[in-house]
């Protein structure tokens, strides 16, 4: 498993006790409650807090529920009997069943709505002789395409697309341009494009025998006889949107949207002038000499770029874009250098894109620095991952042809322009949710859904040089919860193995934030925990500073396998005093570095809980 560490600097506060007059100081303990996920921190009600109720970056997460059903675990000193029906505020509910779950019934009340069933949870949550109160949810089958070779596309997996598509798979009304090399009929792209230009204004650069003109096939920027063309833009255009769940090939991004394929980049590549007519037709505006674009694009992929500093041209035309509604997505660049002198990854007004390969770390050619605004997966071709028993380069799998046997197929490319077309796809599928989303709107639910980068995973000294780090599809599409919802407080005996580790600095961690800790003279205890709020206590602990953590080891391997873990979130002086109120919020498992509670860095304190097991 990977080792995460913080990579910002790290002030903890100290508790201090009080002196003894006795110079001899002798051992001392630490107490508190260990406070399971999902339970109230502060106060005595012990009431299960209701992810959906309790937790504003849900509120959009648009669950599905049965109007009017509930599901109520009463307390133990509860008669079934007695609660065969229930009366809230006015609102009769009566038993539909009891349920396998131990004093669990479901009750049905008429009448409601979702709204009206959400708060009549709220409401039975907080009765004294409730344990718990949740929805009748809806679940539903996973959408998952059949595509032939959508098990070769691990990057969907790492951006958590699966899941994404149980919210949207896109609208047809959806129009994303893609500006690259033009497009090959590629079968598998078959009834996704629309419309699109070729504005490649010099013939010597198009190698189509023209200039501009309605057509953009790509017809190949190999500049050496013999050589394979990249059909660059083919790739890009089968990432956005390829056939999906069709049996054949490889899924797209969006399922549904419709790709505007628009020529810009030929034998040698293309120019800023052709480039800044491309982005403005494809925005819907005027170009002299073009026909009016009728597919006006509701977002721009352009996986390509140079380098220099945007130019007051290309700023201009994204600006329009930007004006007229549509949101331009750009790559980073693929030379291992900042971001901020490239173009256009340098300029304002689009979401500009740096690459992660199968780890989830930058890929060694992936540009960085501030201009960066997320990450996704573009690929590392020095890697490999396994797929139908054989063994394949882990670059980004979509639609390409063989110049040599003249037949379509696939190929796995590397670089920010792969990375790019995963985000115009998911900004695609924003759009199919709600076509009035703004770019900024875009942008913010992105950095909140993204799992940030550490520094070592960025390969850089700062963390932020890979922007808010690699996007999760899924948590973009309901609102940006940077937290699945946490599980229910725990209603069977739980093993829960508590903590006190003797620290050998002030802080509890060393100049690289680091734990640092003497492991032979820190102490562990076990506690069953059958309640939300579970009592425990640490003895014989010798005068010095320690750091206090627990996890509960629900599957009773003795392992962390992604458990509820926490810390408390200040060292502790202990100088032969019995320091009390030490309460411990155990968190689920989270894919960032650190503790959100306590900024402890979790994996290492899991690791050390670990070995103080053996």
């Amino acid at each position: 498993m990977r080792r995460f560490l913080l990579s910002f600097p790290f002030l903890a506060l100290v508790l201090t006790a009080c002196p003894s007059n006795n110079p001899t100081i002798g051992p001392g303990s630490i107490s508190g409650v260990v406070i399971s996920p999902g339970a109230i921190q502060n106060g005595a009600t012990g009431l299960a807090i209701n992810p959906v109720l309790h937790n504003d970056l849900n509120a959009n997460r648009g669950e599905e529920v049965v109007s009017g059903e509930v599901i109520v675990k009463f307390k133990p000193t509860v008669s079934l009997q007695s609660v065969s029906s229930l009366s809230v505020n006015g609102q009769t509910l009566s038993v539909v069943r009891p349920l396998a779950l131990e004093r669990t019934q479901l009750y049905r009340a008429s009448g409601l709505d979702k709204a009206g069933t959400l708060a009549l949870v709220e409401r039975l949550a907080a009765r004294s002789d409730v344990e718990y109160a949740v929805p009748n949810r809806i679940w539903r089958a996973l959408k998952t395409p059949d595509d032939t070779f959508y098990g070769a596309q691990w990057h969907y997996q790492l951006m958590n697309l699966p899941a994404a598509w149980d919210t949207t798979i896109g609208s047809a009304s959806t129009k994303v341009a893609v500006i690259d090399t033009g497009i090959l009929p590629h079968p598998d792209l078959a009834g996704k494009v629309t419309g699109g230009y070729d504005f490649i204004s010099n013939p010597a650069i198009a190698g189509d025998g023209d200039g501009r003109d309605d057509d953009p096939t790509d017809a190949g920027d190999a500049e050496q006889p013999g050589e394979q063309n990249s059909y660059h833009g083919t790739h890009v255009a089968g990432t956005v949107g390829a056939a999906t769940d069709n049996n054949a090939g490889v899924a797209g991004v969006n399922w549904a949207a419709k790709i505007v394929p628009i020529r810009v980049l030929g034998k040698g590549g293309g120019t800023t002038a052709d480039i800044v007519d491309a982005i403005k037709w494809a925005a819907g505006g005027s170009v002299s000499g073009v026909p009016a674009n009728p597919n006006k694009a509701d977002v721009i992929n352009m996986s390509l770029g140079g380098q220099g500093s945007c130019d007051a041209a290309s700023q201009e035309a994204i600006n329009f874009a930007n004006s007229q509604g549509t949101i331009v997505v750009v790559a980073a660049g693929n030379s291992n250098m900042d971001a901020s002198g490239f173009s256009p990854a340098s300029c304002q007004g689009v979401i500009t894109v740096g690459a992660v390969g199968p780890t989830g770390e930058r890929a060694p050619y992936s540009n960085y620095g501030s201009r960066i605004d997320v990450m996704a997966t573009g690929g590392d071709l020095n890697q490999t991952f396994t797929f139908g028993g054989k063994e394949y380069p882990a670059g980004v799998l979509s639609t390409l042809k063989d110049d040599q046997t003249k037949t379509f197929n696939y190929a796995f490319y590397q670089g920010t322009s792969m990375a790019a077309p995963h985000i115009a796809g998911i900004v695609s599928l924003m759009k199919a949710q709600n076509s009035g989303i703004t770019l900024a709107q875009a942008l913010s639910k992105l950095k909140a859904s993204a799992a940030p980068l550490t520094a070592a995973g960025c390969n850089r000294p700062s963390a932020s040089d890979c922007g808010a780090g690699l996007v999760d599809a899924a948590k973009a599409l309901t609102s940006g919860s940077t937290l699945p919802p946490p599980p229910p407080p725990p209603t069977s005996q739980v093993t829960t193995y508590v903590v006190a580790f003797f620290c050998t600095t002030s802080t509890c961690l060393d100049a690289g934030n680091n734990l640092a800790i003497d492991f032979g003279r820190s102490k562990l205890n076990t506690v069953l925990q059958t309640k939300e709020r579970t009592p425990y206590s640490i003895g014989d602990l010798e005068p010095g500073t320690y750091l206090a953590a627990a996890f509960q080891d629900i599957n009773g391997n003795g392992k962390y396998d992604n458990e509820p873990l926490g810390a408390y979130p200040n060292a502790i002086k202990v100088a032969g005093n019995n320091i009390t109120n030490i309460d411990i919020q155990l968190e689920p498992f989270s894919a960032s570095g650190a503790s959100a509670k306590s900024g402890f860095p979790r994996e290492q304190i899991a690791r050390l809980i670990e070995q103080k097991l053996k």
